[in-house]
């Protein structure tokens, strides 16, 4: 396999970050990730990597910081989506791990992750990262 590089998004990046969104379930049009990425560019506390093979974006992961009054700065995973063609050649990994470095560059002492309990191939992949599991939790949202 060729070498993947992993480099920041660009405002570019939209369609490609979109088609990936979606083949993850994501149901999103490309304009909304061109508006989010816009959004997110213009935070500085948040950040998201692409991973590229040959020119073609092939997976992405976005980590934002979370400073709470209870606990010391954290990051917090955004989402991680690798391209199914590409899984289990260490992509994830690869990408988790610029999002670790970027995390520490900012003085987080913990990369906290939620992920949805029916996703236990993901579950198995944070473990293996080194990640603990530490409670399970209920999700409430209201529409604003």
């Amino acid at each position: 396999m060729k070498a993947v590089t992993i480099r920041e998004a660009q405002l570019k990046d939209f369609e490609a970050i979109a088609v990936l969104c979606n083949q993850l379930g994501y149901k999103t049009e490309s304009d909304d990730i061109s508006l989010r990425l816009r959004q997110i560019e213009n935070i500085n506390h948040h950040v998201v990597f692409l991973a590229e093979l040959d020119q073609q974006v092939i997976g992405w992961i976005h980590v934002y910081l979370c400073p709470l009054l209870i606990s010391p700065l954290q990051g917090q995973l955004g989402g991680l989506v690798v391209h199914s063609d590409h899984h289990g050649k260490g992509i994830g990994k690869k990408l988790m791990q610029q999002a670790e470095t970027w995390c520490r560059s900012q003085a987080c002492l913990y990369l906290t992750i939620y992920t949805n309990i029916t996703r236990t191939q993901t579950h198995e992949f944070y473990a293996q990262m080194g990640y603990k599991k530490m409670k399970t939790e209920h999700v409430f949202r209201k529409e604003l």
